[in-house]
């Protein structure tokens, strides 16, 4: 791609995501890579730290991925400096300035599968799953064709499909998918490889959201002991089945079993990946709601205002994450003024302040 013409591309999936929640960079912050503060908004979607550090913009960011490219291929996907991937605006960025490159190129095209695939997990994320679902689809049926049913990356794309339709509450969609996969990774790579515990999370996952609790932890329990050989303790992965085998406990009122597993999973990911980055906010919101349930309101309902305004600042008002977070703080704050008024002696209200006004 001409280099006028790789410019415009860049500019344009910027655009493409001007709309997209980002949080206010300080008055001090540059972009890394031009050290100019310019007229397009400064992006951090990372684990950098520091008031000032990371930020970039994103049309940078797409131009330095194209530069780099060859020798590092996976600067569209994680940032330069702290080499944690991107989430978020950042991500959906770069993940559409990859595509512009490649959407031109035949179906089958290896540089155009991967960009597709990109861009769906990172809509997905995103909350788009309407238009992440068709990419999703396209990618798994070329690669059914070109590379059969058992090849890598088309195991890797039955996984992605099965995730999406997890997320989208098409569990009828998902389930055989999922079960697909583990039996294809199982046969293909083994039982203990990182991908094949990967599948068997994912499987665990599904029968959870389809209430099949007795048959998503043995999985779950498989899953984290796994990762935790493979990757160690502090890996994401582990930290997802940490909170995986954690709701699948809870769901089978293993109270204290879940509570432990809440709590290592929210030391965690703070220590790993920062305050704000989404998956120590679902961390926050997780160990907020665990502690709620016991009656320890006190505890409970800071941390799950911490992660609704972690959710509206990153995500956006509208995202669905956000959108669960309010619920559940109203929910439990609900919760924890009837304890009160039943004059419990143990569960000390926390009303938001501003309800404490009207009351008065």
């Amino acid at each position: 791609m001409a280099a006028r013409a790789l410019r415009a591309a860049a500019r344009n999936a910027a655009r493409a995501v001007d709309n997209y929640p980002n949080s206010e960079p300080p008055a001090s912050a540059v972009c890394y890579l031009c050290l100019g503060r310019g007229d397009e908004p400064l992006v951090r979607n990372c684990a950098c730290r520091g008031s000032d550090a990371g930020f970039a913009h994103a049309t940078c960011l797409i131009e330095y991925a194209v530069a780099g490219e060859a020798e590092k291929p996976e600067l569209w996907r994680e940032c330069g400096l702290c080499k944690q991937e991107f989430f978020g605006k950042a991500k959906l960025a770069l993940a559409r300035g990859c595509w512009e490159r490649a959407k031109g190129l035949p179906e089958e095209n290896f540089y155009r599968l991967a960009a597709a695939d990109d861009l769906a997990g990172a809509l997905q994320e995103s909350g788009d799953y309407a238009t992440a679902l068709p990419l999703f689809e396209e990618v798994l049926r070329v690669e059914r064709r070109t590379k059969g049913d058992e090849d890598q990356n088309t195991l890797t794309s039955i996984y992605n499909l099965a995730r999406l339709h997890d997320e989208m509450k098409n569990h009828e969609l998902a389930l055989p998918l999922a079960v697909e996969a583990v039996r294809s990774y199982r046969k293909v790579y083994g039982d203990g490889h990182q991908e094949t515990l990967d599948a068997i999370d994912q499987l665990a996952n599904v029968h959870k959201n389809m209430m099949n609790y007795n048959q998503a932890l043995p999985l779950a329990i498989e899953a984290l002991a796994g990762r935790r050989l493979v990757l160690g303790n502090s890996h994401k992965n582990t930290l997802a089945s940490v909170n995986r085998l954690a709701h699948v406990h809870a769901s089978l009122d293993n109270t204290a079993e879940a509570s432990a597993l809440f709590e290592e999973d929210l030391s965690s990911t703070r220590r790993t990946l920062g305050d704000e980055h989404p998956e120590t906010l679902t961390s926050i919101a997780n160990a907020g709601q665990s502690r709620c349930r016991q009656g320890n309101f006190a505890d409970g309902l800071p941390l799950l205002r911490e992660a609704l305004e972690g959710r509206r600042k990153v995500l956006g008002e509208s995202h669905r994450h956000t959108q669960l977070a309010a619920q559940a703080l109203r929910a439990f704050v609900n919760a924890a003024r009837e304890v009160r008024r039943a004059g419990s002696r143990d569960s000390p209200t926390d009303e938001p302040p501003e309800k404490k006004r009207r009351g008065r």
